[in-house]
């Protein structure tokens, strides 16, 4: 039997991709997807970025806030006794600061167990903010058994309170304080590898007479974490009133 064999010539339309061709595409779908990779890890950077911008602000208000708040009405004294009507320095320093601040609040009426004044200032009412290693504290009570201590803000890496006077000089003496300038630095959580945190940190405090800079020590510290510095002068109402 014979087979006959007919040739047929392939048209354009049922014809293959040749190599080349396929090299070439394979060549543009890798540049676009390193395109389209490049961007999403620009994207996932700057995001984990702001992230840890964002918690360093939010525990620095957080520090400012309750710090501020209750320094302003540091020695409340609705029945004005004035026995207590004054800010403790504690750790303080020639230059006027100090780490940590003490002082009374007529806040609570043992009586009734309520948070109103009573005109008694009692152990419990003595409030001081400290820093403990890397957490702002606030300590109520005076005595081993009286305190409580709350954490306030973490990461919290540097506090310095600088107090001043009637004339906006600063003073070490715990009668003469009108008002406390506070600095806090806070620093993210965890290390960033593809940072290195090269910021020095200088912070101007007083009000009166030469311009006066307190230069942070140990900056910058050239690691991997990032850093924020925040700043707020606050005046105390109803202390100096002797």
């Amino acid at each position: 039997m014979n087979m006959v064999f007919k040739s047929s010539k392939i048209k354009d339309f049922e014809k293959g991709f040749t190599l080349i061709e396929i090299l070439v595409a394979v060549a543009i779908s890798g540049i676009v997807m390193a395109g389209i990779y490049s961007a999403y890890y620009s994207q996932q950077r700057s995001h984990e970025v702001q992230e840890q911008v964002v918690t360093i602000h939010q525990n620095l208000r957080a520090a400012m806030f309750f710090m501020e708040r209750e320094i302003r009405m540091a020695g409340l004294d609705p029945d004005k006794t004035g026995e207590y009507s004054s800010i403790t320095i504690t750790n303080g320093d020639k230059t006027g600061s100090s780490s940590a601040l003490s002082f009374y609040e007529d806040i609570y009426n043992e009586a009734d167990d309520t948070n109103e004044p009573d005109g008694i200032f009692q152990n419990k009412e003595y409030i001081t903010y400290a820093l403990s290693d890397t957490d702002l504290r606030r300590t109520t009570g005076k005595g081993t058994s009286d305190e409580t201590v709350q954490t306030i803000a973490e990461d919290i890496e540097f506090l310095k309170l600088f107090c001043l006077d009637t004339t906006g000089a600063v003073t070490t003496d715990s009668d003469d304080i009108v008002s406390v300038q506070i600095a806090i630095i806070a620093r993210s959580e965890s290390p960033d590898p593809k940072y290195t945190d090269i910021q020095a940190f200088i912070i101007p405090y007083g009000t009166s007479g030469a311009s006066k800079i307190y230069t942070v020590d140990g900056y910058p510290k050239n690691d991997s974490f990032r850093r924020e510095l925040l700043t707020a002068q606050i005046k105390c109402r109803n202390v100096g009133l002797k």
